[in-house]
């Protein structure tokens, strides 16, 4: 009967979603199948495979819901109810399919007032399982966590002002920290070591918006997790904190926010002293880590960047340190990853480094002074320079008697992939900085160049993800040659290259010279 019943119901939800019917109907026969659960006449099991298969069928027929079309406030308000029921269960499938339908049903009442009450219904019923300790209700808790982390994550500023005065982002900032949830939460509460590591990887979806960048300042969610990163910090989480740190600042730097105008030069300090120590003493994982997160700090502003080159009598710069790694190690995957973010860097535009520099302060401890730039033509030109400088330091940190460009070409026709594709994908940044090809072709443009004569052997590459790589190398040289100047003018050299070049990007990638058959000679 409960089968029965299931088919019966899709078929009535289908119906009606396909006519674009009021929801009245799904009103009453959700209803009637909650009272058939509480008369025991439904197993919950079967309960748990309607409700997932309204979920579904909604996806297929979202309209329906998102013109609002006569259906009454309750009727919405019981819809997040049967939501929230099933993130309480322990059916994960359900849970994860609710998730998503409140969700959607939230943003579809964004313009309305009934937003803020359903998002408060959510709070509410998630405050139920934040007092105790139990792995179950840290599980359950988790799931509304992970609600407020992915509606704040779509990069909607209204979104995410909605969670923040719900308190949802507060209840989230406050477990990352290992806190109770509500600072008015009476009893003891026992820190959930597991439940604050996971509830930090859900932290960089607040980073989605200015509006959450601007908050995580203001609440110091920024100057928590520099600390939590330095050798001080909780030894639990800090390995977390340094990836969530990489993440926050990864999506700062995509959104141009610049947070060092928000942070304290002390914590600044401590932090850039936690990258040394873990590119000099980590193991290959942290390492890498620590250099992912290097290149997306040095890509925030001018000062962030001007502070891998600031000198001190104690220490190396940390650009040297960063390089260094290329002499000391032979891993083909950190080796790959320094030169991947020394790419990072390059890749991210002159103009967009122009943000206000920190405080003049974080550079006391490092001997120098902050550079004001008044003029922005002035400021790109500090910034290419600093970056052409952070090129030509590759090759001598890897050998003394080694040019950078000499370095990659080496790499580029070694059999490792790793490394043959990071050397590439350099190339390719550099072939795009305004004083990229000088460097590339060692100041003239001519057929004969080690670059070019690399650039147009097209069997150096036997696979597929190879040949895409040298093709976008193909295409960066290209868009450079044609940035240059006029393709119709310059010496015969300079026209043999962009003629030969124009005839590559023609070929595609996958083209290979014609060969001359070779005679088939019988045995004698």
């Amino acid at each position: 009967s409960d089968l029965l019943h299931l088919l019966a119901t899709n078929r009535l939800i289908s119906s009606s979603i396909a006519a674009n019917k009021s929801a009245t109907s799904l009103f009453k026969v959700f209803t009637d199948i909650k009272k058939k659960i509480q008369s025991s006449e439904m197993k919950q099991s079967s309960y748990n495979t309607v409700i997932l298969n309204l979920f579904q069928l909604f996806e297929n027929g979202w309209t329906f819901i998102e013109s609002k079309q006569n259906i009454p406030i309750e009727n919405f308000i019981f819809f997040s109810s049967i939501a929230t029921e099933c993130i309480d269960g322990d059916n994960i499938a359900a849970a994860e399919s609710a998730n998503s339908f409140l969700i959607k049903l939230l943003r579809c009442t964004m313009s309305t007032s009934l937003a803020n009450k359903l998002f408060s219904h959510v709070v509410t019923n998630s405050e139920k399982f934040a007092s105790t300790t139990s792995k179950d209700n840290a599980v359950k808790y988790l799931r509304y966590l992970a609600l407020v982390s992915q509606f704040c994550g779509e990069g909607n500023d209204d979104q995410f002002i909605l969670s923040r005065e719900c308190g949802a982002v507060d209840a989230l900032f406050r477990v990352c920290k290992g806190l109770p949830p509500s600072s008015n939460q009476s009893g003891s509460y026992q820190r959930d070591i597991l439940m604050q590591i996971s509830t930090l990887e859900l932290l960089p979806s607040i980073a989605s918006t200015t509006s959450g960048l601007e908050y995580m300042c203001s609440q110091s969610m920024l100057h928590w997790l520099m600390d939590s990163c330095s050798s001080d910090g909780d030894p639990f989480i800090s390995s977390e904190a340094v990836r969530t740190l990489g993440a926050v600042l990864e999506k700062a730097h995509v959104s141009g926010f610049n947070l060092l105008d928000r942070v304290d030069g002390r914590v600044l300090t401590t932090f850039v002293q936690t990258l040394r120590q873990l590119l000099q003493e980590g193991d290959e994982t942290q390492r890498i880590t620590g250099l992912v997160i290097l290149s997306r700090f040095a890509g925030i502003s001018l000062s962030s960047l001007e502070l891998l080159f600031a000198e001190s009598s104690r220490e190396e710069p940390l650009y040297a340190v960063w390089l260094s790694l290329l002499r000391s190690s032979s891993k083909p995957e950190l080796i790959a990853a320094v030169l991947q973010g020394v790419t990072a860097v390059l890749d991210r535009a002159d103009s967009a480094l122009l943000t206000v520099g920190a405080p003049s302060n974080v550079f006391v401890s490092f001997g120098a002074a902050e550079q004001k730039v008044a003029d922005s033509q002035e400021h790109i030109q500090r910034v290419a320079a600093l970056k052409k400088r952070l090129f030509l330091e590759v090759g001598p940190a890897r050998s003394s008697s080694l040019t950078t460009v000499q370095y990659l070409l080496t790499l580029a026709k070694q059999p490792v992939g790793t490394t043959r594709h990071a050397a590439m994908d350099l190339m390719r940044a550099t072939a795009g900085q305004s004083w990229g090809l000088a460097m590339l072709f060692q100041g003239v443009l001519r057929t004969e160049c080690p670059f070019f004569v690399y650039l147009h052997y097209r069997e150096s590459e036997f696979n597929k993800e190879g040949k895409d790589w040298k093709f976008g190398l193909i295409l960066a040289v290209h868009a450079a040659l044609n940035r240059e100047g006029n393709a119709n003018l310059g010496t015969h050299a300079e026209l043999e290259v962009r003629r030969v070049v124009n005839q590559m990007v023609h070929q595609g990638p996958y083209y290979l010279p014609p060969r001359m058959e070779e005679p088939q000679l019988m045995d004698a």
